[in-house]
């Protein structure tokens, strides 16, 4: 999971970088999205690597599991959201390159993410 947060934050650099380019009004606003649907993965992820660190003095542990499983779903929900508004439409469109850079950091984060919600979803624990 430390690698799920250390790539989301190295997406989102990479992202805000990207808003220091010359962009028309539809792509600045695509991005300002991207970065804070990536900050609220963050913050999901810091939530569900907390809970993980605290799990075995946990009241209900499965509970917590959980948790745990439902945070790091919102995260890659919400880094999946930053393609949302690349397409365009209605006459506004994203440069290829600027998609392109958006799309590549998000794939790695929602791989990353996706590979360690899998292996959560194999963990049983048993206190």
């Amino acid at each position: 999971m430390a690698s799920s947060l250390k790539t989301t934050r190295d997406a989102t650099s990479i992202i805000s970088k990207l808003s220091r380019q010359k962009m028309s009004t539809y792509e600045a606003k695509v991005i300002r999205d991207c970065v804070d649907n990536l900050k609220d993965s963050t913050d999901e992820l810091r939530r569900a690597i907390a809970a993980i660190k605290s799990l075995s003095r946990a009241k209900d542990a499965n509970f917590q599991l959980h948790s745990i499983k439902t945070w790091m779903s919102a995260a890659e929900t919400d880094a999946m959201a930053c393609s949302d508004g690349l397409s365009g439409g209605a006459g506004r469109k994203v440069r290829s390159k600027v998609k392109q850079e958006v799309k590549k950091s998000v794939a790695v984060v929602v791989r990353h993410i996706s590979n360690a919600l899998s292996l959560l979803n194999t963990f049983k624990y048993k206190s």
